[in-house]
């Protein structure tokens, strides 16, 4: 059955073999496609988890515990459920009815906090089961959704209603900032990043925001197309980055993934039709991966570094093909098979970015192909190099190339 994928989550460490989790809300329920949870190895294979599940619950947000375990939010079944890295699941229902549960996040404590979109209330529950929610005098309009823990140690949220962002305490007390929030925005996800602040999304205008613990909000506006502006899930990367799913707010409304530097420089990354970049996560391989909210049953990953391809010499390659650039390798690497070469593609482009942008594929005729993603042209660095077997020496071979946008 065609299923949209929605939030993702990489976890901490201890989860199980370092997969991705993830939500899956189907296109049409029916009482054999009622939602789901899964997760992907970085190999690409995906498991799906219906058992416990109460029929028409509506997973959504997901993240994980200290010990293993992954949490989600029943939007529809307003419940909070518990995943085990066995895929075991416990449902926990909510004291009020109809408090619609979106976000959640560890909070410090090791409890898992969430919001409530519905009430305006903000709720935590302990490994155990036990939950506790928190009267934050917002109401039903401000509308709480996406909640991260600060490096304050407090857990900060997003009021897509409100259009402002809250912050409450282990013990309860909330304060709230809008000052510095486009009008009618719509703050939408938030994550932490390496800079001390709160990172967060806007679901109405084509910008980020960065919120300091003392309430400082700034704005970081990025290229894109007003008419379907906005912009998803929000994560950091190990590239030191936030990196966010623009959905289709790319220019004439092409499907995204957009980057933001921590001093606010942002760039788009076009990922293709029928894709929609909605969740995202890095990954235990240090890559972004995002859901594909389109009904197209895909997960996506956004390489953040130099990649490289291993290859055994004797097969491939006989040269590296860029946009009709080519750069040619020694041939003794062809006529002994004991040689490893290594391909790694960078970017050299002015502002040192890095090589998400890209992507490598065997091609016909001994030729490694290089496609862009990216509003290009683009510079990228080509290293190939091999390691000394026997006789034959190592060698390195560099060259730059220009590539153009990708059709």
């Amino acid at each position: 059955a065609s299923s949209n994928p929605s939030w993702i989550s990489g976890g901490l460490p201890v989860v199980a073999n370092g997969d991705l989790w993830f939500t899956l809300q189907p296109n049409t329920p029916t009482p054999g496609n009622t939602g789901a949870v899964a997760k992907i190895t970085n190999s690409g294979v995906i498991t799906t988890y219906t058992a416990g599940i109460s029929p028409g619950s509506g997973p959504s947000s997901i993240a994980a515990d200290a010990i293993g375990n992954m949490w989600f939010t029943e939007a529809v079944g307003n419940q909070i459920a518990k995943i085990t890295a066995d895929g075991v699941v416990t449902e926990y229902p909510l004291p009020v009815a109809s408090s619609r549960p979106a976000g959640i996040a560890l909070g410090a404590d090791g409890n898992m906090w969430f919001t409530l979109y519905n009430t305006g209330n903000i709720g935590s529950i302990t490994p155990s089961g036990l939950i506790t929610e928190y009267a934050t005098g917002l109401g039903p309009m401000a509308g709480p959704y996406g909640i991260a823990l600060g490096p304050d140690g407090n857990m900060w949220f997003t009021q897509l209603k409100a259009n402002a962002i809250g912050v409450i305490t282990p013990t309860g007390q909330v304060t709230t900032y809008s000052t510095g929030i486009t009008p009618g925005s719509s703050p939408y996800m938030i994550a932490s990043g390496l800079d001390g602040r709160l990172w967060f999304t806007q679901g109405e205008v084509n910008s980020i925001g960065a919120i300091t613990t003392g309430g400082q909000i700034t704005q970081y506006p990025y290229p894109g197309d007003p008419a379907t502006a906005g912009s998803n899930g929000i994560a950091l990367g190990a590239d030191g980055n936030m990196w966010f799913g623009g959905g289709n707010s790319g220019p004439a409304g092409t499907q995204v993934m957009g980057r933001v530097t921590p001093s606010g420089v942002a760039a788009l990354f076009n990922t293709g039709a029928s894709s929609n970049p909605f969740g995202v996560a890095q990954g235990s391989d240090g890559h972004m991966w995002f859901t594909n909210y389109q009904g197209n049953n895909t997960i996506g990953r956004m390489y953040t570094s130099a990649r490289q391809l291993p290859i055994n010499c004797g097969a491939l390659p006989k040269n590296i093909a860029a946009k009709g650039e080519t750069v040619l390798l020694p041939g003794y690497c062809l006529t002994n098979a004991g040689n490893r070469l290594r391909i790694s593609v960078t970017s050299a482009n002015p502002d040192g970015g890095a090589s998400q942008d890209f992507l490598i594929k065997r091609g016909t005729g001994g030729k490694i192909s290089i496609r862009t993603f990216g509003t290009g042209p683009h510079k990228l660095l080509i290293t190939a190099r091999a390691d000394r077997t026997g006789v034959y020496p190592a060698y390195s071979v560099t060259r730059t190339v220009t590539v153009g946008r990708s059709t």
